[in-house]
């Protein structure tokens, strides 16, 4: 029988997790990648709780098992596909993407609309920024963003010859490090709820005022904003596999690497785009504006009519089914609008919304393995690997008062990107890191903006982070070319953040 007091599973508690990033990296085979480090995760578990023997012969049921995954209990936390019905509709929102894609490019909505912006858009800098803007736009939900400016402006993207690597990156970049910026945003409740309950000068209901104070402290996301402006503009250049990628468009005209792997089938999207009808802009904008406009009523009703207005009912919709719901909702717009307008017969619009969900496997495949992985380093042994409770413990006599600020935002980042989820390293980060800053007399605001930047950080570039698979979805490019693209611009965020930190962590401790 385990021992219940152990937590983690010390140094091997962060090899699966190493393993799968190393062998993304070097071979970029991300599936294989992911799989090898659920079966890692797997082993050590097994080996601690029933011995080596047990772990080697039940070693693919077991991984079967973990993959498929148990429901959260009193005493289980849940992993894999079965931890709660968020799963479910994460991967039915996937498919119902893919479908949605379709319809919308075969009815020539897309075409049409790439043709005015590139009638409108006249450089790369202002289609970046288009793109940067509609994903922070769309506030309610950092999947939903993503998703709708990678499909709006993907053909904009592919008509200017920029890469779908870059376009990946903005898509990204608009999710974690924006969304834990704006007071506004679908997180908000979540980040005020962690102020209230480890500031004490934060007073019940005054969360929000508190996030404000956070903001400036926020540096990594204010840097990762900066950046894309900047990159825009062209005050930073392309560098590193980035500048490959642009090189390769622009010189070659191929989208995608040879040899890479698209997260879409790369022949259902040019079946998308066989025989295309001739819908016009409307034909595209009326089925995404339907489906941003529910989301977002959903997302201002229960995230600030309710909040303000205690006595008024929630609609019980989570994010996830909200966002399943608003691509279904968006499907059945589209069907009675292009059968009415006679662009297909309903029997064609279900033809290709089916393929269009079919081309997805891929992606859903990349984000079950992903959130499982994700599931295992974060939970405590012998449920889990207990990752971040080893960092955490690890580090912990380390940590001096003028040092608080830059430790907490690298362990924040380190968890985050092991393992790929930022609300679940602030959830463990700030009721450590709070305490350290108060106990030093250093102002709790700068170290909450630490683990918020920190937990944004692996949120972002992570290749197990869900926004990041997203992303590569959105784009339709390669997981680990994105991932790999993405990286050094996401590392020169960081060492600013880091420097920054450093000089206000010496401040502090004058």
């Amino acid at each position: 029988m385990p021992d219940a007091a152990v937590v983690h599973y010390g140094w091997l508690s962060l090899l699966p997790a190493a393993a799968a990033v190393a062998m993304a990296v070097k071979t970029r085979r991300v599936i294989e990648s992911l799989l090898v480090g659920v079966a890692l995760s797997v082993v050590v578990i097994d080996d601690r709780v029933h011995g080596a023997v047990h772990a080697l012969v039940y070693l693919l049921p077991q991984t079967l098992s973990t993959l498929a995954g148990h429901a959260a209990s009193a005493t289980l936390k849940g992993v894999g596909l079965a931890k709660d019905s968020s799963r479910g509709q994460l991967l039915l929102s996937v498919v119902l993407l893919g479908a949605f894609i379709a319809v919308i490019e075969k009815s020539g909505g897309s075409r049409a609309f790439a043709e005015r912006a590139a009638r409108r858009i006249r450089s790369e800098a202002e289609a970046v920024l288009t793109c940067f803007a509609i994903g922070i736009s769309i506030f309610t939900s950092a999947y939903f963003g993503i998703l709708v400016s990678g499909t709006a402006m993907k053909p904009v993207f592919d008509r200017m010859r920029i890469s779908r690597e870059k376009l990946a990156f903005c898509c990204d970049s608009a999710a974690a490090p924006t969304k834990a910026l704006i007071p506004v945003s679908g997180w908000i409740a979540f980040m005020i709820t962690l102020l209230e309950e480890n500031i004490p000068s934060i007073r019940a209901g005054e969360g929000l005022v508190g996030f404000l104070r956070t903001m400036p402290y926020n540096l990594y996301c204010w840097a990762v904003l900066g950046f894309i402006v900047l990159l825009a503009l062209g005050a930073i250049p392309d560098f590193g596999p980035m500048k490959e990628a642009e090189r390769r468009v622009k010189t070659q005209g191929l989208l995608h690497k040879p040899g890479s792997s698209p997260m879409l089938d790369p022949e259902a999207e040019k079946k998308a785009l066989a025989h295309v009808r001739g819908g016009g802009v409307s034909d595209m904008m009326i089925p995404l504006t339907v489906s941003v406009l529910f989301l977002l009523a959903l997302g201002v009703w229960d995230g600030f009519i309710t909040r303000w207005h205690p006595g008024l009912p929630k609609t019980g919709v989570d994010s996830l089914t909200g966002m399943s719901t608003t691509f279904a909702l968006g499907l059945l717009t589209a069907l009675i609008l292009y059968v009415r307008k006679g662009l297909m017969t309903a029997k064609e619009f279900l033809d290709f919304a089916f393929e269009g969900g079919k081309s997805t496997i891929i992606g859903a495949v990349i984000i079950l393995l992903a959130v499982t992985l994700s599931d295992l380093m974060r939970a405590p042994a012998p449920e889990g690997l207990g990752a971040s409770a080893f960092i955490v413990e690890a580090t912990r006599s380390y940590i001096v008062a003028g040092w608080i600020p830059v430790l907490t935002f690298l362990i924040s980042a380190i968890l985050s990107f092991a393992m790929g989820t930022s609300w679940g390293v602030w959830a463990i980060m700030m009721p450590i890191a709070v305490p350290l800053a108060l106990g030093a007399g250093m102002n709790p605001f700068l170290a909450a903006g630490a683990v918020l930047s920190g937990g944004a950080f692996g949120d972002h570039c992570s290749p197990i982070s869900d926004t990041s698979v997203l992303s590569s979805l959105a784009a339709n490019t390669d997981h680990m070319e994105h991932i790999r693209t993405q990286l050094p611009y996401a590392m020169a965020a960081a060492a600013f953040a880091l420097a920054g930190y450093a000089v206000l962590g010496w401040m502090a401790a004058r």
